[in-house]
């Protein structure tokens, strides 16, 4: 069997090199692969998309030569968790079929809010504040750069509305922080799929990875290994 890969969709403002290092912590067995969006980073020569429906159909687009060569799962963290569960409806409908699906301190379908604060909508220093939250304050001068890119992400992500009636075959696993609000609603993602694997919490806030990434690799290899996707 070939090594399964795993495909990993990264927050709204980040990029696939925020997440690269991942591999150096999961099994040589086990492909990891971070895919950026078109127009951001490793991507800027491309056309950016102009809806969260259109960033979907570009990344189902990115996987399609790959998925048929190995078993596969994906991966997406906030604004990248829902972009994955989408992609994962767009691959099932093509009979495509994720090992597993690893949503990562997204919101489900039934816990979208409309009226939330519209983020997005900040001035600058306000907005890199929210982005930034106390962290990696050196980061700042560059996400300014970027700046109208991560409004247009946050936008995306504000308008986009589920399907609350969508029901997975594929498996999804839930992450989130334990100081994160969103930790007491990740297990409505039960309702997104007929296989439901369980919440896993880890120390920290919305990023917990950073400071977990060893615990959090070895729950996906776990996972995947458990399932049978690799020796």
């Amino acid at each position: 069997m070939d090594k399964p890969i795993i495909f990993c969709f990264p927050h709204a403002g980040g990029g696939a090199h925020q997440y690269l290092s991942w591999q150096n912590m999961l099994p040589q067995d086990i492909t990891w692969r971070a895919v950026d969006r078109a127009g951001r980073y490793s991507r800027t020569s491309e056309q950016t998309q102009d809806s969260f429906e259109h960033l979907v159909q570009d990344l189902v687009e990115q996987l399609l030569p790959d998925i048929h060569k190995a078993p596969f799962a994906l991966f997406g963290h906030s604004m990248g968790g829902a972009l994955a569960f989408e992609v994962t409806k767009e691959l099932e409908m093509k009979g495509l079929y994720p090992k597993c699906l690893f949503i990562s301190s997204a919101v489900s379908p039934l816990d979208r809010d409309k009226d939330e604060i519209r983020f997005f909508e900040l001035e600058d220093q306000l907005f890199l504040d929210h982005i930034l939250g106390g962290r990696d304050e050196v980061n700042r001068a560059v996400l300014q750069i970027f700046l109208q890119d991560i409004r247009d992400e946050y936008k995306q992500y504000h308008q986009y509305s589920p399907d609350r009636d969508s029901v997975l075959e594929t498996p999804i696993v839930a992450l989130c922080g334990e100081d994160e609000p969103i930790n007491v609603t990740m297990d409505n993602w039960q309702n997104f799929t007929r296989k439901f694997h369980g919440v896993f919490q880890f120390p920290g806030s919305h990023f917990y990875w950073k400071e977990n990434l060893v615990e959090v690799a070895a729950l996906i290899s776990n996972q995947m290994k458990l399932k049978g996707y690799y020796a």
